[in-house]
């Protein structure tokens, strides 16, 4: 169910579009298409079925370009997953519940079809668990291009270990920042409180997920 780029230089529709026989205002794009042809027609024509009005257009440089980003962004992903000790998932009940979700002024939302929680002029937290002994950090898990006054601290157990500012720090995409832990902060401990703690006028967050991991 994945959409479709557009490869081409070519910004006119009119060179790569071509009209579908015996349909009115239909048509189909020509060898641009990647990696699959799609019909065209009119939104109102549309029924009953998935669609989308936007296509993301690339040459075959900046597709070559995109695609070693892509594979970058995944091999990220994998090594922070394999880093892991714990996590939680922001803004969905069950799992704040298990980390021992506490918080004020602070509400969960949707964004991207991704679970997140932040709060305006006021703080939440989780416990996490660490590994006695290990040096750990924590990583969350932010959307780059919000902007706004996004500045706040964040915490572990009662020691600040980084103030934030996510404002337009990365447009378009999803990114994880890692944040470490002093270590006499886990040296005798199995569980960590991690608190997200917004500026005065500011919100913390979006966050849309809170990892320990191994460093």
């Amino acid at each position: 169910m994945y959409v479709p780029v557009l490869m081409t230089e070519n910004r006119d529709p009119s060179g790569w579009l071509e009209p579908i026989p015996d349909q009115v205002n239909t048509f189909m794009t020509s060898g641009v298409g990647q990696p699959r042809d799609v019909p065209v027609k009119p939104f109102f024509a549309t029924h009953e079925r998935r669609y989308t009005v936007y296509w993301d257009m690339f040459t075959e440089e900046r597709w070559k370009e995109f695609q070693a980003e892509y594979r970058a962004q995944l091999e990220e992903k994998k090594r922070i997953e394999e880093m892991t000790w714990d996590f939680v998932q922001p803004g969905e009940m069950q799992p704040e519940r298990d980390h021992n979700f506490q918080g004020e002024q602070t509400n969960p939302g949707e964004f991207k079809n991704r679970r997140y929680r932040e709060s305006r002029n006021g703080w939440f937290s989780y416990d996490l668990k660490v590994m006695m002994g290990q040096p750990m950090a924590v990583a969350v898990e932010y959307w780059g291009g919000f902007p706004g006054s996004r500045t706040f601290d964040i915490l572990a157990g009662e020691q600040v270990i980084a103030t934030e500012n996510i404002s337009n720090i990365k447009d378009g995409q999803f990114i994880n920042i890692t944040y470490d832990i002093p270590e006499e902060i886990t040296y005798s401990k199995r569980k960590v409180t991690i608190t997200f703690k917004a500026h005065e006028g500011h919100r913390a967050g979006p966050v849309f997920g809170v990892r320990t991991v191994k460093r």
